[in-house]
């Protein structure tokens, strides 16, 4: 199958992360978005052929997409059902942890054995080719409630990727700029940010900008040197903010994936973040950026979900604030090592294991192998 065009079917949501992936496709994928007009499509079916509603939406769910007629790779990305296995399709399946195969993403339904069943059945059915968790923690998520003894050749990671920034001048300011990306600003550890700004503008000609939209909702008090500005579009993004900061701090508690660790990596910029779950897999402390602790997370040190995580973040993180003024500090202080661990970012993007031509091998290959399986 080497040298064949193969047409992949993506399902999921349009996320930067899968927007890079779907502008970028492996060297002979092309990708067809599953069409979200099926329920018009299916009703004018059913009024063409006289057939009931329910019955109609069935029979062309299986006209459409039954392999008898469709022969074409599914790519669920974060989406899982089950139709694919009662459509006998082959399809392959990524995931940010354990919750993708849930529906809702209600973890309290993990305790049920019968859903475990449900999953456990579904990535052990022959028409499941691959699971392809974005990190080794996403994997541990599964290893930790399922039993994988049976799919374990089925899993392997592959991690997402993004296109290399041009590297530009950077505007010549006099003061050093922190950046700070995300809605959920209590979450994504912004009241700590905040916090540690306070200190380090007393010692140092410092900057805070937080593009959040929940902080800029809230009209939160700002301090002199912080700016708030509510959501922006990714192109403003990349093309006004990420080349013209210095470090990128985002102490997140709760992310899966943040692609926006991504982006400032593009960017060339250091990172300072928490060790909260996939954070080291992303940023390697003390390479491409520096870690702190995280003083609270929504995944225990087991990888089972955390019920309780959401009824900390009221709580006061003291020491996490004391690590993010002693990191930031660092950063400030040595321009050398913000370049340096820029440069180690920037140099994972361009041909390490966050680059478009190292996801594309390894998925082009995982493609081919699913359809000659």
């Amino acid at each position: 199958m080497e040298g064949r065009n193969i047409t992949v079917e993506f399902r999921g949501t349009l996320r930067p992360l899968y927007r890079e992936l779907l502008t970028n496709p492996p060297s002979g994928i092309q990708y067809r978005l599953y069409d979200p007009r099926y329920a018009i499509l299916a009703r004018k079916f059913s009024e063409r052929t006289g057939i009931p509603g329910k019955l109609a939406r069935r029979a062309y769910w299986r006209l459409r997409y039954n392999s008898f007629f469709d022969r074409t790779l599914l790519h669920l990305s974060n989406y899982w059902d089950y139709s694919p296995i009662r459509m006998r399709r082959k399809f392959i399946a990524d995931t940010e942890n354990v919750g993708t195969f849930i529906t809702n993403w209600n973890f309290k339904n993990l305790a049920l054995p019968s859903i475990r069943k449900q999953i456990e059945d579904g990535i052990k059915s022959t028409y499941c080719k691959k699971i392809t968790p974005l990190t080794k923690a996403a994997q541990q998520t599964m290893e930790a409630v399922l039993d994988l003894s049976q799919v374990r050749n089925k899993i392997e990671v592959v991690y997402p990727a993004i296109r290399a920034m041009p590297t530009g001048e950077r505007k010549k300011r006099e003061n050093i700029r922190i950046l700070f990306i995300g809605n959920d600003f209590q979450i994504k550890g912004g009241r700590e940010v905040v916090e540690a700004f306070s200190v380090l503008r007393a010692k140092y000609d410092v900057e805070l900008v937080i593009v959040s939209q929940e902080a800029y909702s809230r009209n939160l008090r700002t301090q002199e040197g912080v700016t708030i500005l509510p959501s922006l579009s990714r192109e403003i993004l990349l093309r006004d903010w990420y080349p013209n900061s210095d470090i990128f701090c985002l102490p997140t508690y709760a992310d899966s994936f943040g692609f926006v660790f991504l982006e400032a990596k593009a960017a060339g910029l250091p990172i300072v973040s928490t060790n909260h779950f996939h954070m080291p897999e992303i940023v390697q402390d003390g390479e491409s950026g520096l870690l702190i602790k995280s003083p609270l997370s929504c995944w225990k040190s087991d990888f089972t979900y955390n019920p309780d995580w959401r009824d900390m973040l009221s709580h006061h993180f003291p020491e996490a604030v004391s690590e993010l003024v002693q990191k930031l500090s660092i950063l400030i202080e040595d321009t050398s090592l913000r370049q340096q661990m820029g440069e180690v970012g920037k140099q994972e993007v361009e041909n390490g294991r966050f680059s478009i031509d190292t996801r594309n091998k390894q998925l082009g290959r995982i493609y081919r192998e699913a359809l000659e399986s």
